[in-house]
């Protein structure tokens, strides 16, 4: 006997169904301004950051974890809830705005970043990329006319993409595993300023979303 709120019945398949917010969710984890913070921070301290990295995550899925409780059970999004219980008016339109510019910001490296591709890829000017990217984006919100699974289907396979180009090219580069160990469990050794800029960097790239 399944229980009540099981949409299929099958635990797999359920599974299935809730998973696609969290392909939408794992894009922003993957943007170029993310690829750029980690990348310089490990070109400049290999491994030893790699316990800021654990637990800036560890901290952002608490975050949504608290996020989904909320609109579980009170049946409000963040959004929704900051608007509703803010204190002023002042409070909802200063939260407004601050929600808007991070918006913006985020974007930015994300356009930014199709520009150089169509550059280094296609040899175009950035200009063009920039401008396509206007289109691709379209594109998506398109198919959610159609159905917001396809558009999830998409998303997974471009992430997938993403994720076995990932493994290959550490399999080019090879590693030091007993090194990826100390610095995952031991951490930070002898602090200098740069490595106190990329642990910013790492603590924004991995919280911002």
């Amino acid at each position: 006997m399944t229980s009540s709120w099981s949409p299929t019945g099958i635990w797999w398949k359920d599974f299935l169904y809730f998973v696609g917010p969290g392909w939408f969710v794992s894009i922003a984890y993957i943007d170029p301004g993310n690829y750029q913070a980690d990348i310089q921070a490990g070109s400049s301290s290999r491994y030893s950051l790699l316990c800021i990295i654990w637990w800036t995550s560890v901290l952002s899925i608490y975050v949504q974890v608290l996020c989904v409780r909320l609109c579980h059970y009170g049946g409000l999004t963040l959004a929704e809830a900051q608007a509703r219980f803010s204190p002023s008016r002042r409070q909802r339109y200063l939260n407004w705005f601050i929600a808007e510019i991070s918006t913006i910001i985020t974007d930015l490296p994300t356009i930014i970043g199709i520009g150089i591709a169509f550059n280094i890829f296609m040899g175009l000017p950035y200009w063009v990329g920039i401008i396509f990217s206007l289109f691709t984006t379209m594109l998506f919100l398109i198919t959610l006319h159609y159905s917001v699974r396809f558009l999830e289907a998409i998303v997974a396979v471009f992430v997938g993409i993403m994720a076995i180009a990932l493994f290959v090219e550490v399999d080019f580069v090879g590693y030091d595993s007993s090194e990826l160990m100390e610095g995952w469990m031991v951490g930070v050794k002898d602090l200098s300023q740069s490595d106190l800029f990329s642990i910013t960097g790492v603590v924004g790239a991995v919280v911002m979303p």
